[in-house]
Protein backbone atom coordinates (compact mmCIF):
# COMPACT_ATOMS: atom_id res chain seq x y z
CA UNK A 1 0.00 0.00 0.00
CA UNK A 2 1.59 3.17 -0.76
CA UNK A 3 0.72 6.17 1.56
CA UNK A 4 1.79 9.68 0.87
CA UNK A 5 0.62 13.00 1.02
CA UNK A 6 -0.44 15.62 -2.09
CA UNK A 7 -2.67 18.97 -1.57
CA UNK A 8 -4.24 19.87 -4.63
CA UNK A 9 -6.31 22.67 -4.87
CA UNK A 10 -8.44 24.06 -7.68
CA UNK A 11 -11.01 25.86 -5.75
CA UNK A 12 -12.18 22.26 -4.71
CA UNK A 13 -13.50 22.22 -0.95
CA UNK A 14 -13.57 18.36 -1.19
CA UNK A 15 -11.30 15.92 0.56
CA UNK A 16 -11.05 12.34 -1.13
CA UNK A 17 -9.65 9.41 -0.29
CA UNK A 18 -10.12 5.61 -1.23
CA UNK A 19 -7.79 2.84 0.77
CA UNK A 20 -8.01 -0.65 0.03
CA UNK A 21 -10.68 -2.79 1.28
CA UNK A 22 -8.19 -4.77 3.25
CA UNK A 23 -6.21 -2.12 5.56
CA UNK A 24 -5.17 -3.25 9.08
CA UNK A 25 -6.03 -0.56 11.83
CA UNK A 26 -2.24 0.60 11.96
CA UNK A 27 -3.06 1.75 8.09
CA UNK A 28 -5.93 3.22 8.73
CA UNK A 29 -3.87 5.41 11.98
CA UNK A 30 -1.18 5.97 9.70
CA UNK A 31 -3.86 7.85 6.90
CA UNK A 32 -5.26 9.57 9.82
CA UNK A 33 -2.14 10.58 10.79
CA UNK A 34 -1.10 12.19 7.32
CA UNK A 35 -4.37 13.87 6.58
CA UNK A 36 -4.16 15.77 9.77
CA UNK A 37 -0.81 16.77 9.35
CA UNK A 38 -1.40 17.67 5.57
CA UNK A 39 -4.37 19.90 6.91
CA UNK A 40 -2.57 21.32 9.59
CA UNK A 41 0.44 22.51 7.15
CA UNK A 42 -2.13 23.83 4.92
CA UNK A 43 -3.89 25.99 8.03
CA UNK A 44 -0.42 27.10 8.96
CA UNK A 45 -0.27 28.66 5.47
CA UNK A 46 -3.65 30.63 5.22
Amino acid sequence: MAIGRAIVYEGQDTIAFAPPFCITKDEVEKMISIIDTSLTAVKKRL
